[in-house]
């Protein structure tokens, strides 16, 4: 399954995911070593689940749909959706 990836270089899909790592396609290249802020959108019973994320990238590698991007994640949490009072 793809999830969509938004970020300030982007916005592309996941093409693998692990508990420590992920490697997905955004269309902007980014540097080795850099730390991305990220938002993974989930499908939720009709709506949208954005877990913000945060990683270090890893690797790059450029491809016919964009730069692939391998990550090592360093934080993430589900953002809060419960309407305010």
């Amino acid at each position: 399954m793809r999830v969509r990836v938004e970020s300030d270089h982007g916005t592309g899909w996941t093409a693998d995911a692990s508990a420590g790592g992920m490697f997905f396609v955004l269309p902007e290249t980014i540097e080795e070593g850099t730390e991305l802020s990220f938002s993974l959108v989930l499908p939720r019973e009709g709506q949208e689940q954005r877990l913000q994320c945060r990683a270090r990238v890893i690797r790059t590698k450029p491809g016919k749909e964009g730069i692939g991007v391998a990550a090592e994640l360093v934080s993430w949490e589900f953002e809060d959706t419960a309407p305010n009072p």
